[in-house]
């Protein structure tokens, strides 16, 4: 018999990870958008590339669920 419980516990997990890599690609996306609308380009080349690169998608992400109409029912 396979280990349901294991399987689900490592779904879970997986799940888990995604979020807070997807939470850490919005916070530097936001971080990123906030020094270019401030004109702070000095900070924004210490930024590594990676960084700026999922930055950049998170911003994109950012930007599409702030233009989605919210139901606050």
């Amino acid at each position: 018999m396979p280990n349901l419980d294991g399987r689900k516990r490592t779904k879970a997990n997986e799940m888990a990870g995604k979020l807070d890599a997807a939470t850490r690609v919005r916070n530097t996306g936001r971080q990123l958008f906030i020094l270019h609308l401030t004109g702070q380009r000095d900070e924004i080349r210490k930024l590594k590339t990676y960084e700026s690169l999922m930055a950049v998608w998170g911003i994109n992400v950012w930007l599409d669920e702030l233009a989605m109409p919210h139901d606050d029912g």
